[in-house]
């Protein structure tokens, strides 16, 4: 059967509120994930497809470069697009920690659970509070009045647990049940819970340098050992892995590298899940500011290609700052490992708080509010890009996140440093977050997403005088 003809079936369902783009990735990911689209197979063109489908050829050609920096197509110059060979999965579902499974045994118990102005210019990774729906949150929140009364399971509130699963089946593709998705306190506590599930004392894991500080201080905290492995370009670079026979865990922000801004290529993010199958590792894989991306559609998680990765993210940087709930995807199979040492950490999250927001979600505010955030930050985003190319900044990763990182000679860099907090600009250097033995990665963190285009004018104004200064 043609490539052709195989994707015929996959007519789009104009009524359903999956968009259309959605709807084709999801079908073209199942038809190589089952081997019916082999690796190797190439697709027809972008017009030919569109045609037998119905649709634009933009939308076709929208898929084909998602799927192609997801890692499933490849597209070579002149000859057309194929399927990309996936690494096998399966051969070993993997097995939670001693302690974890001690804990395990224990049973788990039901437990009861308790706006801001303008921000900082410049301050990297924080949403625009001024943009939440803060009167619809507070009927909600009134509404969940009853909460701290009842009980849950330390998983998390069910209501909740089936709103995610759902988001992330119709927004992310990840095909995931509500029993798999465990709620937490926010990031800290989800990389936590993961290290303390799946790693014994004194084991390693690898992390992402530069990288955020609040992974290593978590794996420090559950008693591991972090080795720090570089970031470049393209990413963190897997083949280091392969060199650390009794490594079990890797970190990493495949969307969107914290604080380089870059993203996971494609090769790397096939050869880091072809590690994790074939050595029995994990992959943690945080899921930073993977919504914010403004040229086409948010990558699908890692989790969607394996049971070996666990997946988080965290809703503060969605919604407000002061939200603290969070989530892991587990593999089905460690649910109930996962729920068990969650419960011997704290017994579960603020029950009020979860029942606010599964109701925000399941009336719509959510996905409205992530939509409309996506346009006016990708309008703040071309604006101050625009504005510090002008300055004479490199910015090798635009296109996504909250923040830009922006280049400038060293010793220009140096300098607006120095005068950055006489001038009230909230600047951080890429060398902040560097750890381990490398050579230090110059760099500054510009938030943009929190300031309107007059108030980032206004800061950028304040920046020119200090490159002007260091000239």
């Amino acid at each position: 059967m043609s490539s052709l003809t195989l994707l015929e079936q996959l007519q789009p369902d104009r009524s359903a509120a999956v968009p259309l783009t959605r709807q084709l990735a999801a079908g073209l990911r199942s038809l190589s994930a089952s081997g019916q689209l082999p690796a190797g197979a190439q697709l027809p063109p972008t017009r030919q497809l569109a045609a037998a489908l119905g649709i634009s050829r933009g939308t076709v050609t929208e898929v084909f470069e998602t799927l192609c920096a997801e890692g499933y197509l490849e597209a070579q110059v002149g000859a057309g697009t194929f399927v990309r060979a996936l690494p096998a999965a399966g051969r070993d579902r993997g097995r939670p920690s001693a302690r974890a499974q001690a804990l395990a045994q224990l049973p788990v118990l039901a437990s009861p659970s308790t706006q801001g102005g303008p921000p900082r210019p410049l301050r990297h990774s924080q949403p625009d509070a001024r943009l939440f729906p803060w009167k619809t949150w507070a009927r909600l929140e009134a509404q969940a009045s009853w909460a701290p009364a009842r009980r849950s399971s330390a998983a998390g509130w069910p209501p909740l647990r089936e709103q995610v699963a759902a988001y992330l089946r119709r927004e992310r593709g990840l095909d995931c049940q509500p029993e798999q998705v465990i709620i937490t306190t926010g990031s800290q506590q989800a990389l936590d819970l993961a290290a303390r599930t799946l790693l014994d004392q004194e084991e390693q894991v690898a992390l992402e340098s530069p990288g955020y500080p609040g992974t290593r201080a978590a794996m420090l905290g559950a008693g591991l050992r972090p080795l720090a492995l570089p970031v470049d370009e393209a990413g963190l670079d897997p083949a280091a892995l392969w060199r650390q026979p009794r490594l079990r865990m890797v970190g990493v922000t495949p969307a969107h590298q914290f604080p380089t801004g870059v993203s996971l290529s494609p090769g790397r993010r096939l050869e880091l899940l072809r590690w994790a199958e074939e050595q029995g590792g994990w992959i943690l894989e945080d899921d930073y500011d993977s919504e914010y991306r403004y040229a086409g559609p948010p990558l699908t998680p890692l989790q969607a290609l394996s049971d070996r990765v666990i997946h988080l993210g965290t809703f503060s940087a969605f919604l407000f700052s002061g939200l603290r709930l969070g989530f892991l995807v587990v593999p089905l199979h460690l649910a109930g490992t996962f729920t068990a040492v969650k419960q011997a950490m704290d017994g579960g999250s603020s029950l009020h708080d979860s029942a606010t927001l599964a109701r925000f979600m399941a009336e719509g505010h959510f996905t409205r509010h992530l939509a409309r955030t996506r346009r006016i930050y990708a309008a703040r985003h071309d604006f101050l890009l625009a504005q510090v190319q002008a300055l004479g900044a490199t910015v090798p990763a635009p296109g996504r996140g909250l923040h830009l990182t922006a280049y400038w000679p060293s010793r220009q860099q140096a300098q607006v440093l120095r005068q950055a907090p006489g001038l009230g600009l909230d600047l951080t250097p890429v060398q902040a977050f560097q750890w381990g033995r490398q050579t230090n990665v110059p760099g500054l963190l510009l938030g943009f997403a929190a300031s309107t285009p007059g108030e980032l004018q206004e800061a950028l104004g304040r920046l020119a005088l200090a490159l002007s200064s260091a000239r």
